[in-house]
């Protein structure tokens, strides 16, 4: 639930023109931190979109329903959101923040951004690691011949 709420509260922030002017520095009443970097704060906090689904797989283990229809279509949902949000979403934001860094980030010490960008890299190399574990779980639960009678069936 929390990932949810954070998601939807994240949304607005991508659309107010004063952060959309100055994506580093740029302030704004609707967010509560420190005005820095708040437009690409939001665009990291969509990485939890992929949270929900998770927490959903999550139950359907707990519930005995592991490897059952509900569970395909769900890591399937799981691993396209994840896929998107983290890979793809993640990277391009990702670079885009040090690029902006790069370019404008005056105001921003040689320490934080050594930091953010170690923190970064490890959140991006994370990401990419564990979408491996996830396709390889999702092979071992669902074996070819179990994916073919699901499409059989839908």
């Amino acid at each position: 639930v929390h990932a949810l709420v954070v998601v939807v509260l994240a949304v607005p922030i991508f659309f107010k023109e004063e952060l959309l002017r100055d994506t580093l520095y740029g302030f704004n009443d609707y967010t509560a931190w420190r005005p820095s970097l708040q437009y690409y704060g939001a665009s990291f906090i969509m990485f939890e979109a992929s949270t929900i689904f998770l927490n959903i797989n999550w139950w359907l283990d707990k519930l005995g329903m592991t490897g059952s229809r509900l569970q395909l279509y769900n890591a399937s949902v799981l691993l396209f959101l994840y896929f998107t949000v983290r890979i793809v979403f993640g990277t391009y934001m990702s670079f885009m923040l040090f690029n902006d860094l790069k370019t404008q980030g005056t105001q921003t010490s040689a320490v934080l951004y050594y930091f953010y960008r170690i923190a970064n890299h490890s959140i991006l190399g994370l990401s990419y690691y564990w979408f491996y574990l996830m396709i390889a779980a999702v092979k071992k639960r669902f074996p070819a011949k179990v994916v073919e009678n699901a499409k059989k069936v839908a």
